[in-house]
């Protein structure tokens, strides 16, 4: 009797279920249908901001160097060649 109700409640379970898990198809909402669009891209803002970092201080905690040497990687994109970072480094890493 047990394994009758049980097989019933899952089969009317399964069948409540299936519409909902039907409607639910489409998840993202993607068109299946219509014309192609193309889309201008984004134009992107001309805007930078540049950064001046100070090297690395004499006896500075390990912690201070690391971030130090990770706020002085911008400019080294934008100007000064990573110089900055490098004196962060050993002689050896900074080659």
């Amino acid at each position: 009797m047990t394994r009758m109700l049980v097989t019933m409640l899952v089969v009317l379970l399964f069948g409540c279920l299936l519409p909902v898990l039907s409607g639910c198809s489409n998840v993202l909402g993607l068109p299946k249908s219509g014309a192609v669009q193309v889309i201008k891209p984004a134009e992107q803002d001309a805007r930078r901001i540049f950064t001046n970092p100070s090297g690395p201080v004499k006896d500075a905690q390990p912690e201070a160097i690391v971030k130090g040497f990770f706020d002085a990687l911008p400019a080294g994109v934008q100007s000064d060649g990573f110089k900055t970072a490098r004196r962060f480094l050993t002689g050896a890493a900074s080659n």
